[in-house]
């Protein structure tokens, strides 16, 4: 679910250039695979996906110069946001 959203994230808001995505060592082949085979058709060229110790979960998406960082450090460093995300989250519920 948590990969889904970054997916959707970035697709929402990055350019349909050529993504990198930058994710924790022991992330599946075959998860990187389906995820290629969903974006790769709409993108100018494959997304490209590299191994990063830094990443404990999550993805960060890389096009165009701009960043969806939906790694756990990234949300993290984003308190604020991830706050007031739940917090609507909760009033709608």
């Amino acid at each position: 679910i948590w990969v889904d959203a970054v997916v959707a994230a970035a697709w929402r808001v990055l350019p349909r250039t050529q993504w990198r995505i930058a994710h924790g060592p022991d992330w599946p082949a075959v998860e990187q695979q389906v995820i290629s085979a969903r974006v790769a058709p709409d993108l100018e060229m494959a997304p490209t996906f590299a191994a990063d110790a830094g990443i404990v979960s999550g993805l960060r998406i890389a096009a165009g110069g701009n960043v969806v960082d939906g790694t756990l450090a990234g949300l993290i460093a984003d308190r604020v946001e991830v706050g007031a995300q739940l917090l609507r989250h909760l009033e709608q519920s």
